[in-house]
């Protein structure tokens, strides 16, 4: 339970912090100012700001478990989307979308520590933070001397190549058995 902790929470960040040292190339693409680069650093942060109050409601409904790999996912698939928008508008929607799907399972997390890591709220809580520390400086740190190379000077395809491993991880998620409670919504339920 541990290490999916972890790497969920290395996936908070990652796609958020991915774009900032791609924001000359997608400026270019784009046609973007200042205002327009700042924009697309700050929708995915104001999304999830505004979206933890449905994220809430969300989980209520569908449980822990599923909100977190639906949150995950729905980001991934976001993230991507942004290298083939078709206009600066939909680039900024999807970048909203992006937040959006960060919120759900932002919001998951504390929760899930309390319920998958019972005996050790505390580490599980340590442990998720922890990873999104790391998410932090792998999306910002590994972006232009890592992801870019590999991804031929494409900053679309840098995104994309970023998308991978958070899928693997929203995998692992979905397939990791949660302690000692029968279904997701009563994990939510009890606690």
């Amino acid at each position: 339970m541990l290490a999916i902790l972890w790497l969920v929470g290395w996936t908070l960040r990652v796609p958020v912090l991915a774009a900032p040292p791609l924001a000359t190339r997608i400026a270019d693409s784009y046609g973007l100012e200042a205002a327009g680069i700042g924009a697309l650093t700050m929708l995915p942060v104001v999304a999830v700001a505004f979206g933890a109050i449905p994220a809430a409601l969300l989980i209520e409904r569908f449980g822990l478990k599923a909100a977190i790999v639906f949150g995950v996912l729905f980001m991934a698939a976001a993230s991507s989307a942004r290298g083939y928008a078709p206009s600066s508008l939909m680039l900024f929607v999807v970048s909203v979308l992006m937040g959006f799907g960060v919120a759900v399972f932002q919001t998951a997390l504390p929760a899930a520590t309390r319920v998958w890591t019972p005996g050790h709220i505390a580490l599980g809580n340590a442990v998720y933070l922890n990873g999104m520390m790391v998410g932090e400086v792998s999306g910002a740190g590994l972006t232009l001397p890592l992801v870019l190379p590999l991804a031929g000077g494409d900053w679309r395809v840098a995104l994309l190549l970023w998308s991978i491993p958070i899928l693997v991880i929203a995998v692992a998620a979905a397939f990791v058995r949660t302690p000692h409670v029968s279904s997701d919504k009563s994990e939510t339920a009890a606690h």
